[in-house]
């Protein structure tokens, strides 16, 4: 698949959605981010969230991110490489790359983020991006941004994999995208 095929196929289909007149997504949560969620009055179990550990609104870290808050507020109102950069997140940056010896570390707010920008970062058009195929959107959506050539495989499929390293054995470097676990669908 192409990129340009890639992000062709970003689009989302609304027919159903406008046909029945009902829209699952986006619902409103009226109660705190829980295992169990108050949406439209009705009391329900979250199956949806990535908080896998279970630690959003665990009581300690809660009550460390509130003295967080107070200390250094909700935002620097801008850029690290602007107005600089707080204190905590550059300590936290250091103590990660001391953690997996090396030199630095870069933090980004959030996962979409981080996806958004790596292969930007740390690609080229002499590289390739294998990833496969039920990797999580924003991946895909980085990936689509790239100077890279882009191949997908079919999912765990370690032979096409395989199959796919070689025929491209000739690129400077080859990234291979998969996850740990896959969010759509549990593996």
């Amino acid at each position: 698949m192409s990129k340009e095929e890639l992000l062709c196929n970003l689009s989302v289909d609304k027919k159903l959605v406008n046909d029945i007149n009902f829209n699952p997504y986006y619902q409103i949560i009226q109660s705190g981010l829980n295992r169990k969620v108050l949406v439209n009055g009705m009391k329900l179990i979250s199956l949806g969230t990535n908080d896998y550990l279970g630690i959003a609104n665990n009581d300690i870290i809660k009550k460390e991110a509130a003295a967080v808050l107070e200390k250094f507020g909700v935002s620097l109102c801008g850029t690290p490489i602007v107005i600089g950069q707080s204190e905590i997140n550059r300590r936290l940056e250091i103590e990660i790359a001391d953690f997996l010896k090396q030199e630095d570390a870069l933090l980004f707010p959030s996962g979409y983020q981080a996806n958004m920008s790596l292969f930007q970062l740390m690609t080229n058009e002499k590289d390739v991006i294998i990833a496969d195929k039920e990797v999580h959107s924003s991946l895909l959506n980085g990936v689509a941004l790239s100077r890279a050539t882009f191949k997908i495989f079919p999912h765990n499929d370690i032979e096409k994999l395989e199959k796919t390293l070689s025929r491209y054995s000739n690129y400077r470097v080859k990234f291979v995208v998969l996850e740990g676990l896959y969010s759509t669908n549990g593996d």
